[in-house]
């Protein structure tokens, strides 16, 4: 993990009920650093600030500047709409939580959110073991599973 190469940087976090794992990555999938933090109160304003303060972490430890990261990409365990709320994150207890415009209010950066089973599996898809596929199932095992 280090600097970049001059290609382009994108944040990634993954919110879930116990972790937030940020990392800063490279266009080309290649991770360039990571923060993880545990969730300590499943309140929209703890979870994002923790997520935030990984965020932050990560660019750190990647030792670059934040304003090269074009944008943070999100995944949340619920539904998402277009604009970025949360719409049912159960295992945190959010109902219509926007996290894209606190997290960017937070960060200082561009955000975009998904739910993290499609964003994990459009992950393997474009960098992982669905390279190359025509299609491709996710199937994603999590906090609260029995």
């Amino acid at each position: 993990m280090g600097k970049n190469d001059g290609k382009r940087m994108f944040g990634g976090i993954d919110i879930g009920g116990t972790k937030i794992l940020a990392v800063v990555a490279a266009e080309d999938g290649a991770i360039l650093a990571a923060s993880k933090k545990k969730v300590r109160e499943h309140t929209g304003k703890s979870v994002l600030q923790r997520a935030a303060d990984a965020m932050t972490e990560a660019i750190q430890t990647a030792g670059v500047d934040p304003a090269a990261l074009t944008a943070v990409g999100t995944g949340l365990p619920s539904p998402v709409t277009p604009d970025g709320v949360a719409v049912a994150a159960v295992n945190l207890g959010w109902k219509n939580e926007p996290v894209t415009q606190q997290l960017q209010k937070l960060i200082g950066l561009p955000v975009f959110a998904a739910n993290d089973c499609n964003a994990g599996t459009y992950g393997e898809y474009v960098y992982g073991a669905g390279k190359g596929s025509k299609t491709l199932v996710g199937y994603f095992m999590g906090t609260g599973l029995v």
